[in-house]
């Protein structure tokens, strides 16, 4: 019973490699065809000279990505959305100014850079509330955030920012789940 097994696997192993063969076969006769062994031979020379070139290509646009992306003083890369939810929350004519004031603040960014670079320094979730963020836009505004990617080095930041009235337990999940999620991507994505 075993030795019939054995056959059977082995049978079915050989027809695979014959299977191959000929794909490799249909490949190089379709490729080389009609060619004569010099001719086979620029043939070769050509395409590694073509593939040395895309590698090179590669290898160049990789080393400056990558310099880009490690370089110290570099614009940060700060994504802002969800603003119409704000719009949603002011229910008078002071909080609809109020609410402009923090979408103009939101705009410039720096602020949120700032908050986000302490958040990526730090190993646990970060509230910054009001005074703290040291713009008066977001005086009443609280702002969540935490780091994503290795522990011993993360790689950005991620933040929610909302009224001082918040349900903080709530966004501070969403924040530290969130992140956890964007490192699990970047460790798979490196690995």
């Amino acid at each position: 019973m075993v030795e019939s097994m054995a056959q059977r696997e082995v049978s079915v192993l050989a027809e695979t490699v014959q299977i191959a063969i000929l794909k490799v076969e249909n490949y190089l006769q379709e490729l080389l065809g009609g060619l004569t062994l010099d001719e086979v031979r620029a043939a070769v020379l050509r395409e590694l000279g073509s593939e040395k070139s895309r590698y090179d290509d590669m290898v160049s646009a990789a080393l400056r990505l990558s310099s880009a992306a490690l370089a110290k003083d570099r614009e940060a890369d700060v994504i802002v959305s969800g603003r119409a939810n704000l719009l949603g929350a002011a229910s008078d004519e002071d909080g609809l100014h109020k609410t402009k004031e923090l979408l103009r603040a939101l705009e410039e960014k720096e602020i949120l850079v700032k908050l986000l670079d302490q958040a990526a320094k730090s190993e646990r979730i970060q509230v910054f509330l009001g005074a703290e963020t040291a713009h008066s836009a977001l005086g009443e505004a609280a702002v969540v955030a935490t780091s994503y990617g290795p522990d011993d080095h993360p790689v950005g930041a991620i933040a929610v920012v909302g009224p001082t009235r918040m349900n903080y337990g709530k966004v501070m999940s969403v924040v530290d789940f969130t992140a956890e999620l964007i490192t699990e991507l970047l460790d798979d994505g490196a690995g």
